[in-house]
């Protein structure tokens, strides 16, 4: 046999291309590995220190955090106030004084933001235009620093650290003033943005931590004013600015941290009310896990409702329409049985029972005028009781058309809303009135139809009688000698009532009149409360006769006339004392003109009155005229007549010229108007270019005269006299900026001049005199001019 063959061996090899690591390579490797570690850790000891020591220069780590917490700057947040307000300047701004959050009331030192301020920026051609006034230039940016010694070396200027900032714009005009649109106090604004110059701090115990405050401005025209803002909270831990809210106050007051609905924590109490008429926004706030948006704001409204029940829906739909205490008293029936009571639906109650409260008071108020106090029951819902007083007004002489003159929507819609719920007859009574003044007495019969299935317990002629001139019947009463002479021909028999149209409500709130200087009188010819008072006055002192121009009553400015019932002297005197007010408010300011817009002013008091024709002429004692008066005749006013109306601004013609909206049309209007004026003018111009060479430095006031919200400059120029002239004074002219002059004064002294730019409460109005006396002239919209009222 052959040799055995042995069975083969399997090797595996294993074969790589990786050539064996040397030593040198290895050790080259792992101390490469140890000395990026140590640079990462070094360098992120040294960023740590940086930001410690100086976090502008590293301002860029922000780039990688999210957008609400980057920062604004590029490179450093350490700057000297110098270098802020180069900056600002470079940008068209103005840097304000700083507000320094530890002047907030209630802050302590150790609280997180004391040494932080807040540093408003202005746009420095705004503030230029209003005599480089910063607080009442637009707000346009808003900062926060925090003042640091850091790498401050002797004698330079102490650093700021840069924390944050919020870009500042203030409402349209026609958010700012809705609260008084609905109310139709004023007509609906336009779109133009609304400045905000104020900054105020919000005290009391917020719901939220950080430091609140107030943006705020001011709208007015006429009478109507408007608190406007913003709040503003700054979170000094998270160095954060927030704008949260956008409010707006017809009754001028600042919103206020208050627990409204009772517990915590604190709402945001905004007050919209506008005279009698309540009115309350109420703010909660929740803070929320998102960085971005910590703070969640809702306001608690009266829309969706907390609960299905028919009786909570009832509640609140009262209560939308201002039958506050009715709506409360449904709501409170559905809280004690309805078992899904919720938190909505206690808000809600809670906010509810706000209103009701107020009108409640108001409603148990004494009141001076029927006229108030019919308004303050009519809006608590109490129609019987104000249909009671409103009768007992009529029989004691007041005209029903002037005590609910201009009845307002929102008490039209607690009749239609009353009207659903309880169809009573006071309610059917206040209807049929409100629709008969609101339009006609059809209208009012028309809607007293309507309701068909309503009883009532008066026939509705006897209702809108109530809307007639009352006249009764009384035995004749013989008058006294001391006022037959004057009042024979004009009263015979009867008495009078003030009549503003129609009839005058109570009470008189101003007066206007010309008074003339008497210095004797014949006593017996004037009347008197008590006629055994003898009509005395001071050595010193004399007399005037006071005629009325216009009376108010209420909002609109009427004549003063007599409507003739019967009646005694007795009444009549005490009537027209009373209406007048002269019992209580005798005094009247008397104004004169000696050749300029400042007139002499002394006070005069009311002693009697006697009537002429239709008219009643007062008898007031003061001191002696002025020299050398304008004007034969006085301007007369009560106390609080009107306020005269403060300009917008005041600047320089030559600042105006400058203005975009006046640089086209000022200097060829003032050269076309001097021009014209030939030698009267100081010297006669060329071209609207050496006009301005000339009068550049004159004063021009901004006022808003023609209700288009857009102001006219009134200028006052300085005419030259020569002895073969007549006698001259300033001619006042107002300009639009349209390239119109829209009113001019004549030059000589005997003529019609501009004697006062006045509030009449509804708006404004240019109060004219000449030497025959005074009159009233107002804007029109139809003929787009002033005229005489």
């Amino acid at each position: 046999m052959g040799k055995a063959t042995k069975p083969p061996v399997r090797v595996k090899l294993l074969i790589t291309n990786s050539p064996r690591r040397s030593p040198r390579w290895s050790w080259l490797w792992t101390w490469g590995v140890m000395g990026s570690s140590i640079v990462t850790t070094l360098g992120g000891i040294w960023i740590g220190l940086r930001l410690i020591v100086n976090p502008g220069t590293v301002s860029w780590l922000h780039l990688f955090g999210p957008d609400w917490q980057q920062s604004p700057l590029t490179r450093n947040n350490l700057h000297t106030l110098s270098e802020v307000q180069a900056e600002a300047s470079a940008h068209g701004l103005t840097v304000g004084q700083p507000v320094h959050i530890s002047t907030f009331p209630g802050f302590a030192k150790q609280a997180a933001g004391f040494n932080d301020f807040l540093l408003p920026l202005y746009a420095e051609a705004t503030c230029r235009a209003v005599d480089r006034s910063i607080q009442a230039c637009p707000m346009v940016e808003l900062r926060v620093y925090r003042p640091t010694e850091t790498l401050r070396l002797p004698g330079q200027e102490m650093m700021f650290e840069f924390i944050d900032r919020l870009f500042v714009s203030g409402p349209e005009e026609l958010v700012a003033i809705a609260p008084l649109v609905n109310a139709n106090l004023a007509s609906a604004g336009s779109t133009r943005r609304l400045p905000l110059h104020t900054i105020t701090p919000l005290t009391g115990q917020a719901p939220l931590p950080g430091i609140w405050f107030h943006l705020s401005g001011d709208w007015h025209r006429g009478s109507s004013r408007v608190l406007y803002g913003q709040l503003v909270r700054y979170d000094p831990d998270q160095r954060h600015l927030q704008s949260l809210l956008a409010w707006t106050s017809p009754a001028q007051q600042f919103p206020q941290w208050q627990q409204v609905t009772g517990g915590e924590p604190t709402e945001l109490l905004v007050n919209q009310t506008i005279g009698l008429e309540p009115g309350f926004q109420v703010y909660q706030f929740a803070a929320l896990s998102s960085p971005g948006k910590p703070i969640q704001v809702k306001a608690i409204d009266l829309k969706a409702a907390g609960l299905k029940s028919a009786s909570y829906v009832n509640g609140l739909l009262l209560a939308r329409n201002g039958l506050w205490s009715d709506g409360l008293n449904r709501l409170q029936t559905a809280k004690q049985t309805d078992p899904d009571w919720s938190d909505l639906a206690q808000s809600q109650l809670d906010l509810v029972s706000l209103h009701a409260n107020i009108t409640r008071k108001q409603a148990q108020q004494a009141w001076d005028s029927p006229r108030s106090q019919i308004l303050a029951l009519l809006i608590d819902g109490q129609w019987a009781e104000a249909f009671s007083v409103l009768h007992n007004a009529h029989r004691n002489g007041y005209a029903i058309s002037t005590l609910l003159a201009n009845p307002s929507d929102r008490l039209w819609q607690r009749v239609e809303a009353a009207m659903r719920e309880e169809a009573g007859s006071d309610v059917l009574n206040w209807g049929i009135l409100l629709s008969a003044l609101r339009h006609d007495r059809d209208a009012a019969l028309a809607w007293r139809q309507a309701q068909a299935n309503t009883k009532g317990d008066r026939p509705i002629a006897a209702v809108l009688a109530l809307l007639d001139p009352l006249v009764t019947t009384v035995e004749s009463t013989q008058l006294s000698p001391s006022v037959r002479s004057t009042t024979a021909k004009t009263l015979a028999s009867t008495s009078a009532a003030i009549e503003s149209g129609s009839a005058m409500s109570d009470p008189v709130h101003r007066l206007i009149g010309s008074a003339r200087w008497q210095p004797s009188i014949n006593p017996s010819d004037w009347m008197r409360p008590d006629s055994t008072q003898a009509l005395t006055v001071a050595a010193d002192q004399g007399w005037y006769e006071i005629s009325a121009i216009g009376i108010q009553d209420g909002a609109d400015w009427r004549s003063l006339k007599l409507v003739s019932k019967e009646g005694t002297e007795s009444n009549l005197v005490t009537q027209l004392w009373s209406q007048l007010q002269l019992d209580t408010r005798p005094t009247l300011q008397l104004l004169a003109w000696t050749g300029n817009m400042q007139p002499h002013l002394r006070q005069v008091t009311v002693k009697g009155l006697r009537t002429v024709g239709s008219d009643v002429v007062l008898l007031a004692a003061g001191d002696p005229p002025p020299v050398n008066p304008d004007s034969p005749l006085f301007l007369v006013l009560t106390l609080d007549t009107m306020p005269w109306i403060d300009p917008i601004d005041r600047l320089t013609v030559a600042d105006l010229s400058q203005q975009p909206n006046w640089s086209d049309t000022l200097a060829p209007m003032l050269w076309q108007e001097l021009h014209h004026a030939q030698s009267l003018f100081l010297a006669e111009p060329t071209n609207p270019t050496m006009l301005l060479q000339q009068i550049g430095g004159w004063s021009v006031q901004l006022m808003e005269l023609t209700g288009d919200d857009q102001p006219e400059a009134i200028l006052s120029l300085r005419m030259k006299s020569s002895s073969t002239s007549p006698a001259m004074q300033p001619q006042t002219l107002i300009l639009s900026n349209q390239g119109r002059v829209l009113f001019r004064d004549r030059v000589l002294a005997t003529g019609p001049s501009l004697k006062a730019i006045v509030d009449l409460g509804d708006g404004p109005a240019l109060i004219m005199g000449d030497v025959q006396g005074y009159w009233i002239e107002r804007w029109s919209a139809a003929t787009q001019q002033f005229q005489s009222q």
